[in-house]
């Protein structure tokens, strides 16, 4: 089961704003995936690049979410313990894409998205983050058709998900 975007999202989600950036990253540094993560935004000079101490330890969730809001795509590493992460859906709901990790915060490659989702999933993935210009490059210039289609994937997978849950519930 995905994680989900975070329940107390709702309190903080900004006004829409205009995409004035191509790029945002703000999170915990704390193994070798996001290590990556972190020298390729270096390397390609991106300013929209907040490393944290820990877990929520950055920005204030409104400034987050809006920083994210205006941001186009957000590269979401593996988390700590698997692959998935807040961060991925919290882009989604942002209107933003993400970019899912292929593997675990231990190297490990795993293609988390394609198990999870059935393959359905319209995002970009990457199992070598130092790739992360050649797929902002790409991502942006299909920017917001790509978007579209992976909020409105996100959108109808929410609704046939719980949807089948309650049928699991309903039964006799």
């Amino acid at each position: 089961m995905p994680i989900g975007a975070p329940k107390t999202m709702k309190n903080d989600i900004p006004e829409y704003t205009s995409k004035t950036n191509d790029i945002f990253f703000a999170g915990q540094i704390t193994h070798s995936r996001r290590r990556q993560l972190a020298r390729a935004i270096k390397k390609l000079g991106i300013d929209n690049y907040v490393p944290t101490p820990g877990f929520m330890q950055g920005d204030p969730r409104s400034i987050y979410y809006t920083k994210m809001m205006s941001s186009m795509v957000v590269p979401a590493p593996a988390g700590i313990a698997c692959i998935d992460s807040f961060r991925f859906y919290e882009a989604l709901e942002m209107l933003a894409m993400p970019i899912g990790d292929m593997r675990s915060s231990k190297g490990k490659h795993f293609d988390f998205w394609e198990f999870l989702f059935e393959g359905t999933a319209p995002i970009p993935k990457t199992k070598d983050w130092n790739e992360l210009g050649d797929i902002l490059s790409s991502t942006i210039e299909e920017y917001p058709n790509n978007m579209h289609r992976a909020v409105s994937w996100w959108i109808k997978y929410k609704r046939d998900f719980s949807n089948k849950i309650m049928e699991q519930i309903n039964e006799d």
